[in-house]
């Protein structure tokens, strides 16, 4: 073996254990960097878990969580399978079904973070979990939408404050991106017409009063962590950040609905479904399950994994010309 100093090659002996380490080492690195460019998969058939929520819609107090159907169909359209990580249980359960699941989505509603044993409570285990294992060497994704994104930054400071008041609601807007977008995690794989879309055309569904702009950001000292992708413009002509990713983990946050363009269908709410709108949206699921497939996380038997699965409940019609959403998931 050669070690190179300055321009010359100094030649190195190794004993057998010491070359086998370095060996070890190196296939390691190469694995890393394979895995991050997404050219190895270490699981072909991902689980994305999805947090459920307190039910907040009035016609069904008898139920204990929900789940809205559109993220399910969003995450399944981009070739992976779904998990409900139910509120209101133990840190071993979410230890268990986080390490057997291969990424997590933060979906968006209308609830409040301070609900003991609620939403936020097991999204405060789920995010210190979800870093614990990324700085342990695994590569484990975490996406928030809408609601979830606001969660990202309130358990960032463990208070409302970080989030401001933003007039954007049932608007569809396009994203101004920062310059830097291409060296990202979330944008530097995506197809140049998917830019060229999100930048161009009003097709991210907003539906906040909340939201978090950069000057909140620099005032609680997280611009260092986190990464601005894009801005979009409210009513008022207030600027919001639409998309951010932390610097150290593989973790995103969209203050816009990409499920909403293909699987929700309410005509009062200006919701773009056009084909660009469409094919631009799915791209945030498909990086989720492209992230997700980096690692080996998985259920302990078929049997368990059979019984986690969405499949097992049913989904419920609930629009009727008078709601936000064509189905939900309700659990007991």
């Amino acid at each position: 073996c050669f070690e190179v100093k300055g321009t010359q090659p100094v030649l190195m002996l190794m004993g057998v254990t010491e070359f086998a380490e370095w060996r070890s080492k190196m296939a390691l690195t190469l694995l890393v960097f394979l895995l991050s460019l997404g050219l190895v998969q270490a699981t072909k058939r991902p689980i994305i878990g999805i947090l459920t929520e307190e039910v907040y819609h009035e016609d069904y107090p008898e139920y204990s969580s929900m789940l809205v159907g559109s993220y399910v169909k969003a995450v399944e359209q981009s070739g992976a399978r779904v998990v409900p990580i139910f509120i209101n249980r133990t840190e071993d359960y979410y230890r268990e079904i986080l390490d057997s699941v291969n990424g997590v989505l933060f979906p968006g509603g209308g609830l409040s973070f301070l609900n003991v044993g609620g939403y936020a409570d097991a999204g405060r285990i789920i995010l210190n979990y979800t870093k614990q294992v990324n700085s342990a060497g695994e590569h484990f994704p975490l996406v928030g939408v809408c609601l979830g994104f606001e969660l990202l930054f309130y358990l960032e400071v463990e208070s409302y404050d970080i989030l401001g008041y933003c007039n954007a609601t049932n608007l569809s807007l396009p994203l101004i991106f920062k310059e830097n977008i291409r060296d990202s995690k979330l944008y530097r794989q995506a197809p140049r017409q998917v830019i060229e879309i999100l930048q161009n055309l009003p097709v991210t569904y907003n539906h906040h009063k909340r939201c978090v702009t950069e000057g909140l950001l620099k005032e609680f000292h997280l611009n260092k962590e986190w990464h601005v992708l894009s801005t979009s413009v409210d009513s008022d002509g207030k600027k919001f950040i639409s998309s951010v990713e932390s610097n150290t983990y593989p973790i995103v946050g969209l203050q816009f609905h990409p499920e909403k363009n293909a699987f929700e269908w309410n005509p009062t709410q200006d919701i773009a479904h056009t084909k660009k709108a469409i094919y631009s949206a799915r791209y945030f699921n498909d990086w989720l399950v492209n992230e997700a497939r980096k690692n080996d996380h998985s259920f302990n038997s078929s049997d368990t994994e059979s019984s986690a699965l969405i499949y097992n409940y049913n989904a419920t019609f609930i629009n009727k010309g008078k709601s936000y959403y064509e189905q939900i998931y309700l659990f007991y």
